[in-house]
């Protein structure tokens, strides 16, 4: 997202609410020339928008001439899922709005209820909320790969410390047998004694590796306050 400029997609039809959403970028705070509108008021032209541009957040109309409810959101979210969308509702379909934020929606707006600061702070927050989320999802899929490798790890050192075991059982079975040269008898001492430092190698490995799995982090929670309708 640029500091100078967030861009927005609105998909609306109502030309009331179009030109409404256009003053209100327009609005004489300071703060608001950074929001740049880009209208569509079909789904079929949003969804051709968001082929050809990048936009920062998505305002979307669920009730539109060629879609209605919640195929809206489902579609747009479909080809756009890494961009916020806000939902835009009138006062009888506020349920359904609440269900797109069930979906992945970040928020809705509610027509008629909100004003330019508050248009804008919903679109940040939107788009704080949704790098937030991107953040977590990389740091979980992170996690697991870790914990994969730390189970491959642990299994592994399983393995060996069970190797070592039946060397060390092997080795001291021929170091009691009589008739064996002094060298062959140091030879198979040093062996042991080898083979025991590395078993307690992999003890220590094996350690180190369920402390690791134990303070895996299971990612950080995601506390974005959502916006609110004024």
């Amino acid at each position: 997202m640029s500091e100078e400029q967030v861009r927005i997609l609105l998909i609306e039809d109502n030309p009331a609410d179009v030109r409404l959403l256009r003053e209100l970028v327009r609005d004489g705070d300071p703060l608001l020339p950074r929001l740049q509108l880009d209208v569509a008021t079909t789904l079929a032209e949003g969804l051709a928008r968001l082929v050809d541009h990048t936009f920062d957040v998505v305002l979307l109309d669920l009730s539109l001439p060629d879609s209605q409810g919640m195929e809206s959101f489902t579609r747009i979210q479909a080809a756009t899922p890494e961009t916020p969308i806000l939902v835009l509702s009138g006062l009888a379909d506020e349920q359904l709005a609440l269900a797109s934020v069930q979906a992945g929606a970040q928020d809705y707006l509610v027509k008629g209820r909100y004003n330019g600061p508050a248009l804008l702070r919903a679109t940040r927050y939107a788009i704080e909320r949704r790098r937030a989320q991107r953040v977590q999802e990389d740091l979980l899929r992170q996690q697991s790969r870790l914990e994969g490798v730390l189970l491959a790890a642990r299994e592994l050192a399983h393995r060996i410390n069970n190797d070592i075991q039946l060397a060390v059982g092997s080795l001291s079975l021929l170091e009691e047998q009589e008739g064996l040269s002094p060298e062959l008898r140091e030879l198979i001492t040093d062996s042991l004694q080898r083979v025991l430092r590395l078993a307690e190698h992999i003890h220590l490995l094996q350690s180190a590796i369920r402390a690791e799995v134990r303070s895996t982090p299971a990612g950080p929670s995601l506390d974005v306050p959502r916006s609110l309708e004024s």
